[in-house]
């Protein structure tokens, strides 16, 4: 392996962790702001994180403002756990014999992870969308929920990423057997 190629994966491997880390505490401060607006100071909701302000949509209903911060938390849940499978292939990944059921597993479990963010972010975005419509002013929603369809088409590249390595083990198996 070329070092230049070793070097870009231990960079890769890095960035991914602090990815990973960075939604972790994403999604736990969401959770622990939602708390405490809910159930010890309501006026936290003016600043749920880094700007986040849905206190207009805590007067107007709980349940719609439980349900929005829910469906961002589980956002930020589910983007976290697509970077910790990409981690996990960096971990099982042998570039002598790139291609083994494990990597080829983890990388159709990203392709549904991958979907389940677009349809969930882009029912995020509608019913924002829906409450803004209502009247609620939500401060800053947009740029917590990332666009659905980018992860739509993500989910479709990876998936058919998956099909490749597929044929991949495929034919390497067949080559292991003919030698």
């Amino acid at each position: 392996m070329k070092k230049k190629t070793h070097e870009l994966l231990i960079i890769m491997k890095v960035l991914s962790w602090i990815a990973f880390f960075g939604l972790c505490i994403k999604t736990g401060a969401l959770a622990i702001t939602f708390f405490v607006s809910e159930f010890i100071n309501p006026i936290a909701s003016k600043n749920l994180y880094l700007g986040l302000n849905l206190s207009n949509l805590k007067q107007f209903s709980n349940l719609h403002y439980s349900a929005i911060i829910l469906l961002l938390i589980f956002l930020t849940a589910l983007k976290a756990y697509m970077i910790y499978l990409v981690i996990r292939i960096f971990l099982k990944l042998n570039l002598m014999n790139p291609f083994s059921t494990d990597v080829a597993l983890l990388i159709k479990r990203i392709s549904y992870v991958a979907l389940a963010t677009g349809a969930l972010a882009m029912m995020a975005t509608q019913y924002g969308q829906w409450l803004s419509k209502k009247g609620v002013e939500l401060n800053g929603l947009t740029e917590f929920v990332d666009s659905g369809a980018a992860f739509l088409f993500f989910a479709g590249i990876i998936f058919i990423i998956s099909l490749v390595f597929k044929k991949g083990i495929e034919i390497q198996t067949e080559n292991e057997l003919t030698v």
